[in-house]
């Protein structure tokens, strides 16, 4: 097996694969190119002995190589495949160490959010707002980060609050309803409102709380401490299942040796 990851050293998926990778069958792909790279145009090389895992793609398209590779397996897609392309959730950024370590309900924080609050969040950022106003036993930390991608909190208090939320929000993307977000409240196995998702086998078995914010009060309400406990455990089961490296790993394993 040959890796070439062409990804500029400052994306936020190096630590991720590092650990999948190590999770991929060696059998599967003895004599075959693992390539991993952002450019959904072009590649080095192509062939039936390649696969391809394509990241920061949010537009969801098939790349212009996918018919001359064995395999693609790449983020951001409405179907669970296409053809030979096929979906894998998105990464943990660089340096994310939260996990499900803290009980949920010991936990510090009621609500959680911390990320840019742009265009297609504001109803989101209202709603949970709102919620936090009326709300005032409740603990809530509700951050905007800015303008840019990950240049928010530092990445170990940002992995720190994540740890300590009951709940997370995931509001959609800029550009993609996915978001990292999601797959790091997953990994710390917080209860996760969400708004729409493709319907993708990772997210219909994922426990989250899909929503158009309009009935967030509701939700909350709704989050009693045994329901919390069980969506908790269920986010715990869907990160091992999923989610993880491991889980990644082994089910580009699985499809790539039934192609």
């Amino acid at each position: 097996m040959k890796i070439k990851n062409l990804l500029p050293k400052n994306f936020v998926e190096h630590e991720y694969f590092k650990s999948m990778l190590k999770h991929l069958s060696g059998n599967v792909f003895d004599k075959k190119t693992i390539i991993i790279t952002h450019d959904r145009r072009r590649i080095p090389q192509d062939g039936d002995d390649v696969v391809v895992i394509l990241v920061s793609d949010d537009k969801g398209k098939v790349p212009k190589y996918a018919s001359k590779v064995m395999a693609v397996f790449k983020h951001y897609l409405d179907e669970d495949h296409i053809d030979n392309t096929y979906h894998i959730p998105l990464t943990f950024v660089k340096g994310f160490t939260g996990n499900a370590s803290i009980p949920i309900l010991n936990r510090e924080y009621d609500l959680v959010f911390i990320g840019r609050v742009h265009e297609s969040r504001k109803s989101m950022w209202e709603a949970a707002n709102k919620w936090a106003k009326e709300h005032p036993s409740k603990k809530c930390l509700l951050c905007d980060s800015g303008s840019k991608f990950n240049s928010g909190l530092p990445i170990d208090m940002y992995s720190d609050y994540m740890r300590r939320a009951k709940v997370v929000l995931a509001p959609a993307g800029a550009n993609n309803s996915e978001s990292f977000r999601f797959t790091e409240a997953v990994k710390c196995g917080s209860v996760i409102i969400s708004d729409p998702l493709p319907d993708l086998h990772v997210f219909r078995d994922c426990p989250a709380i899909y929503t158009d914010w309009t009935d967030l009060d509701e939700i909350m309400r709704s989050l009693n401490k045994k329901k919390m406990g069980e969506l908790s455990k269920e986010m715990q089961g869907c990160w091992r299942k999923y989610f993880s490296p491991r889980a990644v790993g082994q089910y580009i394993s699985r499809t790539v040796r039934h192609l």
